[in-house]
């Protein structure tokens, strides 16, 4: 996945076309997921370490490029997400993270099964 400064919108690249159920707005996908910081893909966060993580599509749901960047993926499928810090954690970035301001993210995802009823 290339580096990503100054995104000015969530994107989507499907690095792996999944063949299962595609995972529509308003449902939930079970992923595993690698964070990125966008500039310099300094690997920030890795659920592979952990479990497997449930992201509710459903627009109060986590955070908007999370939210944006699911709906349309197939299951076994592995999608990267390019996150601008408005649909983030804004401007302010998340230090706490190692993500600072100003700074894109990237997210890698594998789609590992959907749950729910669509909108």
């Amino acid at each position: 996945v290339p580096a990503s400064e100054g995104a000015t919108e969530t994107t989507v690249v499907d690095l792996r076309e999944g063949d299962g159920a595609e995972l529509q707005a308003g449902q939930t996908g079970v992923v595993n997921y690698v964070l990125f910081r966008g500039d310099n893909l300094v690997t920030l966060e890795n659920s592979w370490e952990a479990e497997p993580v449930q992201v509710g599509t459903a627009a109060a749901s986590g955070f908007p490029g999370f939210v944006k960047g699911l709906p349309g993926m197939k299951v076994g499928g592995r999608r990267a997400i390019i996150i601008p810090p408005a649909d983030a954690f804004g401007p302010e970035g998340n230090p706490q993270l190692g993500l600072p301001a100003g700074a894109d993210m990237i997210i890698v995802v594998d789609l590992l099964g959907v749950y729910g009823t669509p909108e």
